[in-house]
């Protein structure tokens, strides 16, 4: 919490309450140390977040969600939808920075400060996010500026809770049955496909609300030229397109309709484009 300085005397009882209440769980010891990092350093604030973790942790260690969970609910409000927004990638996904900040910005989720670019603030976001230990490093540049960065599986987990009830993201994982292929919520603004893109391509999926569409596949097929239109059928209004993870074997003219479009990401063997 204090880096290279020390604790304050008076602080120093509190601090050792609380991380004995994190009953030796170490992502509730780093997720609460950032917590505890970036608000007022009093004896009020400590004693609220002792009283928090032993209400969570020292009873049953299973319920270290909910720590998880308090560190999210005390984050400003720019940073909430950036955080959720993880749980878009698959388990153990390793993001590339430049790709997710394009991301955020595309969403609409920076906002223009001074004369920084919208990629400059973007990034500083991430840095405070990572600052509170909820997100971490993977590469780092040779300048130091992050490369690419991940998340831990229950905090992945708790974007994911916190996204559905939200009505932020909708996520789709191992094999679907029919009806949630074909019958896409009203209230989905983002939806993300990890598993069996094909399936879900073939099932003609409708998402008129859907605003930002992902793929993610384990094994990179070709995708069959009658499927290639399901995109402007399916979800016409769509901002963000990311089917990155699955081969086009040629280019979806069809994509040009899409007026709205503000990110796009394709993989394919097109000799012409």
């Amino acid at each position: 919490v204090f880096r290279e300085g020390s604790c304050p005397p008076e602080l120093q009882e509190l601090g050792q309450r609380i991380s004995k209440r994190c009953d030796g769980l170490p992502l509730a010891i780093v997720v609460v140390s950032g917590l505890l990092s970036k608000r007022e350093k009093t004896r009020t604030w400590w004693n609220k977040v002792a009283e928090s973790v032993s209400t969570y942790v020292a009873r049953d260690p299973t319920q270290c969600m909910d720590v998880l969970a308090l560190s999210y609910k005390h984050l400003p409000d720019h940073l909430k939808v950036c955080f959720i927004y993880f749980g878009a990638f698959p388990e153990d996904f390793e993001i590339p920075v430049s790709k997710l900040l394009k991301l955020w910005v595309a969403e609409g989720f920076i906002q223009q400060i001074g004369q920084e670019t919208l990629e400059d603030i973007a990034e500083e976001y991430l840095v405070d996010l990572v600052d509170r230990n909820l997100v971490i490093v993977a590469k780092k540049r040779a300048n130091g500026r992050i490369k690419s960065c991940r998340i831990h599986d229950m905090l992945r987990d708790l974007c994911i809770r916190e996204g559905v009830e939200e009505n932020f993201l909708q996520v789709i994982r191992g094999i679907p049955d029919r009806a949630s292929l074909t019958s896409i919520p009203n209230y989905c603004r983002r939806l993300c496909i990890h598993s069996h893109v094909l399936e879900f391509v073939s099932s003609r999926p409708s998402g008129p609300h859907v605003r930002s569409f992902f793929c993610f596949s384990m094994d990179e097929r070709d995708v069959p030229r009658e499927h290639t239109s399901f995109v402007h059928e399916a979800f016409n209004l769509v901002r963000i397109l990311d089917l990155k993870s699955i081969i086009f074997s040629r280019f979806p003219n069809e994509i040009v309709q899409l007026v709205h479009l503000r990110f796009l990401s394709l993989s394919g063997h097109f000799k012409v484009l």
